[in-house]
């Protein structure tokens, strides 16, 4: 399977940036923990629309214009509103069983199958201005979820399938990077997932918090452990 390029590679191969600007821009995002993408907007270089043009191309998506989003009961119903805040994620179109998925970046492997159990849809990820989607999920869910709402969302997170499909995911990718160890950090916000590579931690992960108990248990099962 071939690694994927650098996004700052990409950019450099279409010729939209300067190899000065890209170092400047690595420089400040160094210094700030902002994505280049971001850093890149901030500065000027690009636009929102190029940028999002230029990172759909990247991951290989479709831009999905606000404009063409049909609201429905029946779409609103698929997508809980705390996963859809917490992954910066709104559903936009449903077409013949099919789940159409505006994103800004990126979306985990992990998440997408959990999208696809939470609907029951065959789910497809498309791009979206970061403007836009802010404004989507506001129009759709009216307010973010308040702290403490249980949803369909967490009851996925907890049960023993996710754990299982979650902790082979992350030791296969473990293996391939060459990492000494896991280490799995929790906090308020999140469950992070952090590799040793050559001696240093590289976060890979940001897990949602209501996956902690069902990781856990997994890895008491794996270690042979007492899991009460």
């Amino acid at each position: 399977m071939l690694k994927r390029k650098k996004f700052g590679d990409f950019l450099l191969e279409k010729e939209v940036i300067q190899r000065e600007e890209l170092t400047a821009a690595v420089k400040a995002q160094q210094v700030s923990g902002k994505k280049l993408g971001e850093t890149l907007m901030e500065q000027g270089i690009l636009d929102e629309c190029r940028f999002t043009s230029l990172l759909a191309e990247y991951f290989q998506m479709d831009v999905f214009p606000a404009s063409d989003i049909e609201i429905t009961e029946e779409l609103l119903a698929l997508i809980p509103k705390q996963l859809a805040y917490k992954y910066n994620i709104a559903p936009v179109s449903l077409k013949e069983g099919n789940l159409f998925v505006a994103c800004t970046d990126q979306v985990s492997g992990m998440v997408v199958e959990n999208l696809r159990r939470v609907s029951g849809k065959r789910v497809h990820l498309v791009m979206m201005k970061p403007s836009d989607l802010s404004s989507v999920l506001q129009a759709i869910y009216d307010e973010p979820p308040h702290d403490g709402d249980f949803t369909v969302e967490d009851a996925q997170l907890l049960s023993p399938d996710y754990a299982v499909n979650l902790l082979d995911g992350l030791l296969a990718k473990a293996i391939n990077m060459r990492a000494s160890d896991v280490h799995l950090e929790p906090d308020r916000d999140h469950l992070r997932v952090r590799l040793r590579i050559d001696g240093m931690l590289k976060t890979v992960e940001k897990l949602p918090p209501a996956s902690a108990p069902s990781i856990i248990s997994r890895l008491k099962v794996l270690g042979n452990m007492n899991i009460r």
